[in-house]
C-alpha cells in the first residue's frame, strides 16, 4: 500500500515555480530609481523594462502604457494572407 503525503500547496508551488517567471514592472515618477532585489522564497525577482502579459506588452515608464504593436502585426499579416487567397 502507498504511503500518501500531503505536499498539494507545496508541490504545486514548486511546479509554478519552475514554469513562471515573476518579475517587477516599474511605474510612477521613481520607475529610473534601482530598487533593493527583492526575493521571494528563494527566487529573486527581476526589474524590467517591459513585459508581456496575455500577448500585450506592459511599458514602464512615468504612467502605465501598453504596447500592441504585436497584436497589430499579427492581426494585419492574417488578414493580407487571407484576403490575398481569396482573389
Amino acid at each position: 500500500m502507498q504511503q500518501k503525503t500531503n505536499q498539494g500547496p507545496n508541490l504545486a508551488f514548486s511546479y509554478l515555480r519552475e514554469k513562471v517567471q515573476f518579475m517587477i514592472l516599474s511605474v510612477g515618477y521613481s520607475y529610473e530609481v534601482v530598487c533593493v532585489k527583492l526575493c521571494v522564497d528563494g527566487c529573486e525577482l527581476q526589474f524590467v523594462c517591459e513585459l508581456k502579459y496575455l500577448s500585450v506588452r506592459l511599458l514602464s515608464g512615468k504612467k502605465l502604457r501598453l504596447s500592441l504593436h504585436e497584436l497589430k502585426a499579427k492581426f494585419f499579416k492574417a488578414f493580407f494572407k487571407w484576403h490575398s487567397v481569396s482573389r
